[in-house]
């Protein structure tokens, strides 16, 4: 054999090594590339495990009725969406001269159960003051909370004897004071919470015999048709001028966001509580 032979030869037997060599390392990536997307699905798997429980406990907690509370007709309703976690609550006993009112919208699942732990916390511990119950809040969450995390909030008390309503709140919660025909909002649209800074201003009304309020959570006035159209706040003041019964109204706004819709499957939590005061007020000794 020549060796101008020799050397061709040598040279194919080389890229043949060479060749092998990487087929070996492509047949690598290729098991560990099905490996990793075992461990993907897996773990997606988990995570809708972990939604769907996350779901199913906030619809164990939030309440829809407070019969103990005379005096007053309450209507709630929540439905939950793609997105966020909503939570709501009334806090307060049979005998209780005072009892507080609190609404949420969080940018997450994992968040709203947070924010839900911390909220119960707070209202087994009784505590007197807007500010305070805040301020506890704050410290709470603030351990915990980055940058990414926001939620949305309405939180008042309500003195059964007097009707005054103390409330504070920040984001675009939907809350609103319907009396005589006439509604005005209780709340400017801000950012909704990220980083905390305290809040430091408190706003009170005083309610009358049948006054009603409404809460609504920001997701409702968010969601959108097939159009890009937004349901909007003003669709639910539209509502609520209809003066319909207590739990009507409820259905109502539920059933207008269903209508607006073209899937009937929505993006963000919904939550509505209807809070109307009745003609005759038992006042507590």
């Amino acid at each position: 054999m020549s060796d101008k032979n020799i050397l061709v030869y040598n040279k194919i037997s080389s890229l043949e090594k060479s060749l092998k060599e990487e087929k070996d390392k492509v047949l690598l990536l290729k098991q560990e590339l099905v490996r990793v997307n075992k461990g993907i699905q897996e773990s997606t798997v988990q995570i809708k495990k972990d939604l769907f429980l996350l779901q199913a406990m906030q619809k164990v907690l939030i309440p829809d009725e407070w019969n103990y509370l005379s005096g007053f007709k309450i209507s709630a309703k929540y439905s939950s969406g793609e997105l966020g976690g909503d939570y709501y609550d009334i806090f307060g006993s049979k005998n209780s001269k005072v009892f507080n009112i609190w609404m949420s919208h969080s940018s997450s699942l994992a968040l709203s159960a947070l924010l839900t732990a911390v909220v119960l916390k707070l209202s087994s511990s009784s505590l007197p003051d807007i500010k305070i119950f805040l301020s506890h809040l704050y410290e709470e969450l603030s351990r915990v909370l980055e940058e990414q995390h926001a939620f949305d909030f309405f939180y008042a008390y309500l003195e059964r004897n007097t009707l005054q309503l103390s409330f504070a709140a920040q984001g675009s919660m939907l809350c609103f004071h319907y009396r005589d025909g006439v509604i005005n909002s209780l709340v400017n649209c801000k950012d909704p919470v990220s980083l905390f800074t305290p809040i430091t201003k408190t706003q009170t009304i005083n309610l009358l015999p049948k006054d009603r309020l409404v809460f609504c959570t920001p997701g409702l006035a968010l969601e959108k048709n097939s159009k890009n159209e937004l349901f909007g706040s003003q669709r639910i003041i539209d509502i609520i001028k209809n003066n319909l019964d207590t739990h009507a109204l409820r259905n109502e706004i539920f059933l207008s966001i269903k209508n607006f819709s073209d899937t009937g499957e929505f993006k963000n939590d919904h939550s509505v509580i209807i809070l109307d005061v009745k003609d005759k007020i038992l006042r507590l000794a």
